[in-house]
């Protein structure tokens, strides 16, 4: 039998900053606006864990496990957008819009094995040190129209991600480079005031998170980590909706993903 105590310090901080530019044109809805965003997030984690074995009785059968943890993180995010919208006469409607972020992220993980009074002998297998590089270039192009009682809405969006990562530990490295196209329509009919329909076609794209790509490992006792996986890819769905709008109140959709 053993059970693991932990004692942690946790230190944490995040600031953010954002420039906004906006430029109207006329009174009518024709925009520019550009936006410049910086973020930055970080910790600093003191772990210590003490495991102590005994039989089913209670007794000690062996000198206690002392880990020593210390855990710095950082992310940086930064990111430049612009969107463009051009309004027509006839209710007609087009947008354009780019967008670039690079987003950095630093985790060294560092374990000490303690259990030795007057030592701390380096922990490989629990440490880690991971850095990661994420650069995303997207650029859309929206069109949409309405007339008496029905509308439509079609866009396409580009996206090009490059990404690297490296396990400093052991050497272990990825670099990844892919593009792709998102496609979206969306159409619309208003039978009267009382009801009407919708339907929706897009893909889409789930990326995996920042913690998920971490191949950090948790400790929590010594039979037990979490970690994440760096060479995870992102999900691709298909997403169709029908919806039905009743007095403008009541909502009843049936989605397929």
């Amino acid at each position: 039998y053993f059970a693991t105590s932990n004692h942690s310090k946790d230190r944490w901080f995040s600031w953010a900053a954002n420039a906004n530019f906006k430029r109207h044109f006329n009174d009518k809805g024709h925009d520019l606006t550009i936006d410049l965003d910086f973020a930055e997030y970080g910790n600093k984690t003191e772990q210590n864990f003490n495991t102590r074995y005994t039989d089913l009785n209670g007794e000690t059968i062996k000198p206690d496990f002392l880990l020593f943890g210390d855990l710095q993180g950082n992310l940086k995010i930064r990111s430049l957008k612009a969107d463009y919208t051009l309004p027509f006469e006839n209710k007609t409607k087009l947008e354009a819009g780019l967008k670039t972020s690079i987003v950095d992220a630093d985790n060294d993980l560092q374990f000490y094995d303690r259990s030795v009074p007057g030592a701390s002998v380096f922990d490989s297998l629990n440490s880690n040190h991971f850095i990661y590089r994420e650069n995303i270039n997207a650029g859309y192009l929206n069109w949409s129209r309405e007339w008496s009682k029905f509308s439509a809405q079609a866009g396409l969006r580009v996206e090009n991600t490059i990404a690297t990562g490296t396990q400093l530990v052991n050497g272990e490295n990825f670099d990844r480079n892919y593009t792709n196209l998102f496609p979206s329509l969306f159409l619309n009919y208003k039978f009267s005031e009382k009801y009407e329909t919708g339907l929706n076609l897009s893909r889409r794209l789930d990326r995996p998170s920042y913690q998920q790509l971490n191949p950090f490992k948790k400790f929590l006792d010594p039979s037990t980590y979490s970690s994440g996986n760096p060479y995870l890819n992102p999900q691709f769905t298909w997403a169709a909706e029908w919806s039905q709008t009743f007095w403008q109140k009541l909502n009843v959709a049936l989605a397929v993903s």
